[in-house]
């Protein structure tokens, strides 16, 4: 396991071979931190397998699972989970997301380096990143998130955003595509 230091928090890194391990003691550490403050929460750790499950989907792709203490504190936690990108620059914090081409349409599983929640005090600047941002893989456009990492292409019709006409479904399954 990795421990680097970023914006201020210390975030352990987990190799590819150590995620499963990794994510039974965060979800065994998030239950305890959350009996310690007395949480009516019953937390159940689905979504940390789920997120463990697609970094280690993308592992051999540079993709690792990390995960932290909110405010740095390993006595109350919480733990927050991070997917981090390395290959020659270092490790970069990163969100996985759905986007799209804003040149041909197509839409591809990413990871954005710029979503500020990931980061204390929102302290991130896009100046800063040392990795370059990747257009389409098809057609090299701009995609419509910043991405440093482009995984497979999705299937475009299970993905509607606020402002696609409500038809969208309908004239895709009408297309030859």
């Amino acid at each position: 396991m990795d421990i680097i230091t970023d914006h201020g928090q210390k975030i352990y890194i987990a190799e590819p071979n150590e995620i499963d391990e990794t994510v039974e003691y965060v979800v065994a550490r998030q239950r305890e931190l959350e009996r310690i403050v007395h949480s009516n929460y019953n937390y159940s750790g689905s979504y940390f397998y789920e997120f463990g499950e697609e970094c280690k989907k993308y592992a051999n792709e540079g993709i690792h699972f990390g995960y932290y203490f909110w405010n740095n504190d390993e006595e109350k936690g919480p733990i927050i989970d991070i997917a981090m990108y390395k290959k020659d620059l270092g490790y970069q914090r990163v969100q996985f997301e759905n986007s799209k081409c804003l040149n041909c349409g197509s839409w591809w599983r990413i990871a954005n380096p710029s979503w500020l929640v990931m980061y204390p005090k929102y302290d991130f600047d896009i100046s800063e990143l040392e990795y370059p941002l990747l257009g389409c893989p098809k057609c090299g456009g701009k995609i419509d998130r910043n991405a440093i990492w482009i995984g497979e292409e999705l299937d475009r019709r299970l993905y509607r955003r606020p402002g696609d006409p409500k038809n969208n479904y309908a004239e895709i399954e009408k297309s030859d595509d």
